[in-house]
């Protein structure tokens, strides 16, 4: 995970996030998932006010913990988000992918800016990651870069990060057997 990372081991995890279209708290829902709607789930942050003022620019890295590589698969990575923001959801997916946004991004696994929760199937659950993280600085990376150099790029910028963890997973009898997931 990014933020386990020993670049983060002096800064203080104090970003509070919460994710507000969940039905249950601390899990995805079938909305969320790479092959039904694919949606970003909502999330929100707070920064205490002591780091307000020395946060210039947001980024949240999506990561899937539990997939069975020697490496957390990268789902979404996004950076130079306004320092006034204070959520990031669909909409701002969906601007990112039309080029109608300043925000950048790193493509992920798959090649693409961003893809929902999809675990191997009657793996159990899946964690996957929501790292909002402040810096100091706008980083000077660009979209078509590794995701290598985009973490090498955050040394002297963090001032601080929070994490929000969604589980999900897919069950050959559920995927095969409910008529509506809502």
């Amino acid at each position: 995970m990014f933020t386990k990372k020993s670049m983060f081991s002096d800064i203080p995890c104090a970003i509070e996030i919460e994710c507000t279209d969940t039905s249950m708290p601390n899990r995805l829902d079938l909305k969320h998932e790479l092959l039904k709607d694919n949606q970003f789930p909502c999330i929100s942050w707070n920064v205490g006010e002591n780091l307000v003022k020395d946060i210039k620019t947001f980024a949240v890295v999506v990561q899937d913990i539990d997939l069975p590589l020697p490496f957390a698969a990268l789902h979404g990575c996004f950076f130079n988000i306004s320092e006034q923001k204070r959520s990031f959801t669909q909409d701002d997916v969906e601007a990112i992918r039309k080029n109608a946004s300043s925000v950048n991004y790193i493509k992920n696994i798959l090649g693409t800016v961003y893809d929902g929760p999809r675990p191997l199937l009657d793996h159990g659950d899946h964690r996957y990651v929501y790292q909002v993280i402040g810096l100091k600085s706008t980083l000077d990376v660009p979209s078509e870069a590794k995701f290598e150099q985009f973490e090498n790029s955050f040394l002297e910028h963090i001032v601080a990060y929070g994490t929000w963890t969604g589980a999900y997973k897919r069950d050959f009898y559920f995927q095969n057997n409910s008529k509506d997931y809502s």
